[in-house]
């Protein structure tokens, strides 16, 4: 049932992201198409240069907007998909409620990846030439070899940040779902409130975390870089469990649809 409802959420979130992803690759194909007919954006007329300069800001926003959006449409999705009208359907089915949440985080990520993909093919397109495309080639190259050095020489440091960088998307990820299952038992003002409790909960992160790190300056701890990469990915880790079990619970025994 885990594979129908992944099944399903993907083609779900393909028809909020395909668009935006058609629409963002037609301007980095015209903005290709401008560069070719003279060979120099600076031979280019006036009028195209304007209209070049607002491609490439619009390019450059859609870029950001795109990656951004993953993560803002996967918690949009949540609350229609489970909040709303929709949810009556949705919580008949005869599936616990944390498949739900699986699915939502998974595709989530999913999407977060393809939606970065596109964002760097479409720079090729709309951007480089071949000699930019080949010089990219290399830096990806040893990138590629540096991580492949740092898992080789150091398996533990290297493993351990994957896991932070996993542990701490996922925390921030159910962050938004719960906020998204709070905001549900108030009739009016839902996104504001999400809102709030997402920006409040990070003002509250970062409190900890600069209290934390002054009192290990404070008490002259000597963490080495293991230590504290260790420490920072239970961190982050907890919470994510934590809030996994608060948003499942609110699913579980406190719903509240629209």
């Amino acid at each position: 049932m885990l594979g129908k409802l992944l099944k399903h959420e993907f083609k779900a979130n393909a028809k909020m992201y395909i668009p935006l992803i058609i629409v963002f690759t037609i301007i980095s194909v015209m903005m290709r198409i401008m560069t070719a007919i003279s060979g120099n954006i600076d031979e280019l007329p006036i009028s195209l240069m304007v209209t070049f300069g607002l491609l490439s800001m619009i390019f450059f926003m859609g870029m950001f907007a795109l990656c951004f959006y993953s993560i803002l449409g996967s918690t949009s999705r949540f609350q229609k998909n489970l909040f709303t009208d929709e949810g009556y359907l949705m919580h008949t089915l005869p599936v616990p409620s944390h498949y739900h949440i699986f699915t939502k985080l998974i595709i989530g990520v999913v999407w977060f990846v393809i939606n970065v993909i596109v964002c760097i093919l479409c720079l090729f397109i709309g951007f480089m030439e071949a000699s930019d495309i080949t010089e990219f080639a290399t830096v990806i190259s040893d990138m590629a070899e540096g991580i492949a050095y740092a898992f080789r020489e150091y398996p533990g440091e290297a493993l351990l940040t994957l896991l932070l960088m996993v542990a701490t998307y996922c925390a921030f990820i159910l962050l938004c779902y719960t906020s998204t299952a709070l905001s549900s038992f108030f009739n009016k003002g839902k996104g504001f409130i999400t809102t709030l409790l997402i920006i409040g909960a990070i003002i509250a992160n970062n409190i900890i975390t600069s209290i934390a790190v002054e009192l290990a300056v404070r008490l002259e701890l000597d963490l080495t870089p293991t230590t504290a990469l260790i420490i920072c990915t239970l961190y982050f880790a907890l919470i994510a469990v934590g809030l996994f079990f608060a948003v499942n619970s609110i699913m579980s025994k406190k719903l509240n649809l629209e």
